[in-house]
């Protein structure tokens, strides 16, 4: 008995040091490195209690690799290796996305790898990583003797916190959480958020809710169907005007208008969207995301639904589209056009075969110039050129009587460097940045006129064309750029993170036609696309899309921050559009989760 006392308190000893050293990592960090980093607008002190819980996460890893490797310094400086690991990432993700790590990020890991010219930056990064974990256990193996006795105690200890946490991690206790809306505050600063209760606390919460959602309460075909009635959505809402013959939707990888950013150059990088906004209709989008995360732009565009009825940085297209789904597409194919979807990567791997399957998509071409070498490649030798897009639209719209044409032209990924672009050779005027940044900003702007070259083609192949056609241009998300929105001015009508929403998740639209004219201004958030471009098309609609042409007209801006027609911007829902925004809630859950109450009522496919 004494010896088996004694064993525990040896034990309790070190793991007391451990959890004292966390804590004081943890704290130097929060207390005063993030502060120093100015991740938000100001200072956000964590609290010392979510400090402590943050530290017990990382107690629970060193017992495990306790119980592996049976040595007590060797497990507290792997954990401190991933805590530190762990936080890096944090920091590279809010840098470049405005957001920290959530548990959907290891679904596009791989497109990470994939971006190779992306991804090989942090290759360096990687390597010293695994060589320090490699040297710590070949050191710590080596010099510290194992304790087999101090194991076995660990291994009772962690089936105590397994069996407790089964206990407290239920579902009550999920519920409470997300309707305390402690962490699932939706239009929430996230990098704040995950601040205020740690990152690691933030992450660990987000995987108990990552999945699919809990059903709404009120949730049930009796619920849905009075929605169908108030909105008449059974019914089509019939265009007598003219139809085009063609539809072109362009989501352009981190396209914006540099010139609106108060960037001045040699020559204007994007001359034909400059005409385009300049005669047509014209405006801006707000997108999902910033700097990346395209698959969530697309998602909306394509779906009419909206990402602020999801977990948090959930990537829907990925998780959980497993059936058909009303969008854009499909609205289109119901009133008898061939749609097509252009990407310029190989299916494989990214899951956009069967996304486009239940969307309703008829021919989905991949533009690969690692599977097709005929193909031309952009003037950074990475990508397939917008040239080549060009060509397989005009192709298309040639062989097909009616045409709906989706592409994502990738051309303008990042990294960006202006050495890339010898030919065209745009420059940055009268800079007082670093070479550095100077050269990554012209590299950009240059990436930008090679999209707009696309533009420039279709235009140049519509404007005497007998083919009525409608093409519509936008940015997916603004460029993750150090420093490229910083000329924004603050409106003092509004908070700072109002404020900072205006500034980073605004993209560029713009929409031309050869069979009429049009000057409109566009102000809308990216979900609401699908119905404005069906209403733009005189097409007919009903079901989802009809609704979402409804709402669009009630509420302009539903994204992370709300907007209604020739009101000011609100950071909550607003009390008079709170109840048809239940309603779009709940149609979108039945869409995705439910029982497809909506489609069945409306006998829709």
């Amino acid at each position: 008995m004494k010896s088996s006392v004694q064993l525990t308190r040896n034990l309790i000893k070190p793991l007391f040091l451990s959890y004292a050293g966390f804590f004081c990592i943890a704290a130097l960090f929060y207390l005063a490195i993030a502060p120093y980093l100015e991740l938000t607008e100001k200072s956000h002190i964590t609290k010392l209690i979510t400090i402590a819980i943050e530290c017990v996460f990382l107690l629970i890893v060193q017992i495990i690799l306790f119980i592996v490797s049976k040595r007590n310094v060797l497990s507290f400086l792997i954990t401190v290796l991933m805590y530190l690991g762990f936080i890096f990432s944090n920091l590279i993700k809010i840098k470049y996305l405005n957001a920290p790590l959530y548990p959907s990020d290891f679904i596009l890991a791989g497109d990470l790898i994939r971006t190779w010219e992306l991804f090989k930056q942090f290759i360096p990064y990687l390597i010293l990583v695994v060589l320090v974990i490699l040297l710590v256990f070949y050191y710590g193996f080596k010099l510290e003797k194992p304790h087999k006795k101090h194991a076995l105690i660990a291994k009772i200890y962690l089936l105590f916190i397994c069996v407790l946490s089964i206990f407290i991690i239920n579902f009550d206790l999920r519920n409470d959480l997300r309707q305390s809306n402690l962490y699932f505050r939706k239009n929430a600063n996230l990098t704040k958020n995950a601040l205020k209760f740690g990152f690691l606390n933030n992450f660990l919460v987000s995987s108990v809710f990552h999945g699919k959602p809990e059903p709404p309460n009120n949730y049930n075909l009796l619920a849905i169907k009075k929605i169908v009635d108030k909105h008449a959505l059974n019914d089509n809402s019939d265009f007598e005007s003219v139809k085009p013959d063609n539809v072109v939707v362009l989501l352009v990888e981190a396209f914006t208008n540099p010139h609106d950013f108060g960037w001045k150059f040699t020559s204007n990088p994007v001359p034909t969207f400059s005409s385009i906004i300049e005669n047509h209709s014209h405006g801006f989008v707000y997108s999902p995301v910033y700097g990346g995360k395209s698959i969530n732009a697309e998602y909306e565009l394509m779906t009419g639904m909206s990402t602020n009825f999801i977990p948090d940085e959930s990537t829907p297209y990925r998780e959980f589209i497993d059936r058909n789904i009303p969008g854009m597409a499909r609205t289109f194919r119901e009133n008898g056009y061939v749609t097509n979807a252009i990407q310029v990567i190989s299916f494989h791997g990214f899951g956009y075969e069967r996304i486009y399957d239940y969307l309703g998509v008829d021919n989905k071409i991949s533009l690969s110039v690692k599977k097709d070498k005929s193909l031309e490649i952009d003037p950074t030798n990475r990508s397939t050129s917008n040239t080549e897009i060009a060509k397989k639209i005009i192709q298309l719209t040639d062989n097909q009587d009616k045409s709906f044409i989706f592409a994502f032209p990738n051309a303008s990924h990042a990294p960006w460097d202006a050495n890339d672009y010898e030919n065209t050779n745009i420059k940055l005027k009268s800079s007082n940045e670093n070479s550095e940044l100077a050269s990554t900003i012209s590299g950009y702007a240059n990436a930008m006129n090679h999209a707009d070259l696309l533009l420039k083609l279709l235009v140049e192949k519509y404007t005497n064309s007998d083919e009525k056609t409608l093409l519509v241009v936008l940015g997916d998300h603004q460029p993750g750029l150090e420093g490229y929105n910083e000329n924004y001015v603050f409106d003092e009508n509004y908070s700072f993170d109002i404020n900072q929403i205006i500034k980073m998740y605004k993209v560029p639209i713009g929409v031309w036609t050869n069979y009429y004219t049009n000057n409109d201004s566009i102000l809308l958030s990216m979900n609401f696309l699908p119905s404005y471009i069906a209403e733009l098309a005189n097409i007919d609609q009903k079901g989802f899309i009809k609704f979402n042409n409804i709402i669009r007209k009630k509420i302009n801006i539903l994204s992370k921050v709300y907007h209604l027609p020739n009101k000011l911007y609100f950071d909550r829902v607003p009390e008079n559009s709170a109840l048809i925004i239940e309603d779009y809630r709940l149609l979108q859950y039945d869409i995705l989760f439910g029982e497809n109450y909506l489609n069945n009522l409306i006998g829709q496919e």
